[in-house]
């Protein structure tokens, strides 16, 4: 036969507990309807204090000594237990403890570096941490409801391998306390910038960013702190390092610098003048992006130069135009186009089978072409 709630002797009351019950418990092989419960104040044997298996105390019986004579009904044998009220010396959670530079993490979250663990254990105010218990838990969510989930053991270190938020529950005779605090997952590096490399620019301007500190890999880049230049495209790899006060992590970021799309620039137009004509146009096109996001740039062999996608009233000459893209999501295009003036044109001789009887067909072939094209129509 024991009694719950007695550690080593004593009852005790937690703090800002006016009250405690304690309750006799049998064998399970035991009755208790078999047997009577008389307690008493070993100090007044004689005083009744109940007759019930169970007892409330209170701070009025502190430091008093508790008696209760247990008497079996058929043997009338009978066993006295004793014990004392005392007032806890309360046990507190002064903090969560890291072993990793055994730092104290005060009011804020535990830093988990990727793919590491970290162990945990309180800070606990007792001195006396005799008959502690340990209840480590996360929450976690099952199918949409969040729930607390046991980890570890009855142990004062926990080792965590997951962000999350984290309680424990540490209760010594009968008093409890508990802390909730999160583990949240260290800073990875990112990067910006790495839109693709052009060929007439010839180098990319890369930046790092959510570490303290980068190191950068690859062949032919130029490092310089958080960011880099690459000049051509291949494998690189950034490192970035983060200090914490209970942890130095670092990130690896292994990213391809690939050519950039360029703008699909197209020009069309007559660039020859025949014989009696003085003026041309040109008009550039380009299909592979928003025609809203394009800026145009003309330039001729004498000086001048011009915007938009059409050039109108233009003479013999050498004529270039650049199409860029203003968001900046594809590669610039050049093309230089040539307007000739043409003082003769040859006539052209036409070769083939120029008789040939009904339901027949035949080829015909022009030959002393000076122009690019013609047309060919039937009849007069």
């Amino acid at each position: 036969i024991t009694i719950d709630g007695v550690y080593d002797g004593k009852v005790y009351l937690c703090n800002n507990e006016e009250n405690r019950t304690v309750t006799i418990k049998f064998d399970k092989n035991e009755n208790p309807s078999d047997y009577t419960f008389d307690w008493y104040d070993s100090k007044s044997p004689t005083t009744s204090l109940g007759t019930d298996s169970s007892k409330v105390l209170s701070v009025n019986d502190a430091e008093n000594e508790i008696c209760v004579k247990i008497t079996h009904k058929g043997t009338n044998e009978s066993n006295i237990q004793k014990f004392k009220v005392a007032r806890s010396n309360q046990i507190s959670i002064q903090n969560i403890y890291d072993d990793y530079k055994n730092n104290w993490l005060t009011n804020q979250n535990l830093k988990l570096c990727k793919k590491s663990s970290v162990k945990i254990h309180p800070e606990l105010s007792n001195s006396d941490l005799s008959s502690v218990v340990y209840e480590w838990s996360k929450d976690v969510d099952k199918n949409g409801n969040k729930t607390k989930e046991k980890v570890g053991g009855n142990s004062e270190f926990l080792n965590v391998a997951s962000p999350g938020n984290y309680h424990l529950t540490v209760s010594q005779y009968g008093c409890k306390v508990s802390k909730d605090f999160s583990i949240s997952a260290a800073d990875m590096v990112s990067l910006s910038g790495n839109d693709g490399l052009c060929d007439d620019e010839g180098e990319l301007n890369l930046s790092a960013s959510g570490m303290n500190s980068y190191e950068w890999k690859g062949n032919n880049i130029a490092p310089n702190g958080s960011s880099a230049t690459v000049k051509e495209t291949g494998t690189y790899t950034v490192i970035g390092k983060q200090e914490y006060n209970n942890a130095i992590c670092w990130d690896t970021l292994t990213f391809v610098v690939k050519k950039k799309e360029a703008l699909d620039l197209q020009v069309e137009g007559v660039t020859a003048l025949c014989p009696g004509k003085t003026e041309t146009s040109l008009t550039a096109n380009v299909t592979n992006d928003d025609a809203s996001d394009l800026d145009y740039s003309w330039s001729d062999d004498n000086g001048h130069d011009g915007s938009g996608g059409d050039l109108s009233n233009i003479g013999v000459g050498t004529y270039t135009i650049t199409v860029s893209s203003n968001s900046g999501n594809k590669c610039p295009s050049t093309k230089v186009i040539t307007v000739a003036k043409v003082d003769t044109v040859s006539k052209p001789q036409i070769s083939g089978k120029l008789l040939i009887c009904s339901g027949s067909s035949a080829s015909l072939t022009i030959k002393n072409l000076d122009l690019a094209t013609c047309n060919w129509y039937y009849g007069d």
